[in-house]
């Protein structure tokens, strides 16, 4: 059922698909700065929420005037589209430097014995990690996967999804080795410190399914 909907969102795209990923987005920035809090960090977490849905906004705004002007992939990289790419660029590193201001003004109400240095690298790496490589999911919808590949007669569905697809279910399909593979087969430890789970076998199997 999950698949299903996710492959649906994806069909659609737009607004519901970036409603989606913010969503997502909002849910493993979470993750991550709670995984901080429990080691004794403070990262600010609205912020880092607010600046990484505003990445993902910029991004299908520039993608939605696109749209309404009839450009494929392309002819966004003609003439003014150029100029519209750098616009958004320029608002993503704005957004970047508001959350690195934005983490060391909070910093000001701190408690004693915290790093301030560490509380607001943490934020804005969360930002970049989570929201800046995600918005490249927004852009990946529209990659015309079949076309680029010289099938020109691939369907609407292809069409709208060949780009996602062609990057998550090879990565689902390695997450999923990789699992069976480690817990039946895992002897060998790759990173405990890092990953206490993971084992070498695992790590091979996951390899081996991704590239196949």
């Amino acid at each position: 059922i999950g698949l299903a909907a996710f492959c649906g969102l994806v069909y659609l795209g737009g607004w519901p698909f970036f409603t989606f990923i913010a969503v997502l987005a909002v849910i493993a920035l979470g993750e991550y700065y709670s995984a901080l809090q429990a080691r004794g960090m403070r990262p600010n977490v609205a912020l880092g929420w607010l600046c990484a849905v505003a990445i993902l906004y910029a991004t299908q705004h520039t993608i939605e005037v696109y749209n309404l002007a009839g450009l494929s992939g392309s002819d966004r990289l003609t003439g003014a589209n150029v100029e519209a790419e750098a616009d958004v660029l320029q608002l993503i590193l704005f957004v970047l430097m508001c959350s690195v201001a934005g983490t060391l003004i909070a910093q000001f109400r701190s408690k004693p014995g915290q790093s301030a240095v560490i509380n607001s690298a943490t934020t804005v790496f969360g930002v970049v990690y989570v929201g800046l490589l995600l918005s490249f999911m927004l852009r990946m919808r529209y990659v015309d996967l079949p076309s680029l590949t010289g099938f020109v007669d691939a369907g609407p569905l292809a069409r709208r999804t060949g780009g996602i697809l062609f990057t998550v279910i090879p990565v689902w399909l390695g997450d999923t080795t990789a699992f069976f593979v480690g817990t039946l087969l895992g002897r060998t430890k790759l990173a405990p410190l890092i990953s206490p789970n993971k084992t070498v076998e695992g790590s091979v199997a996951h390899l081996i399914a991704t590239l196949v």
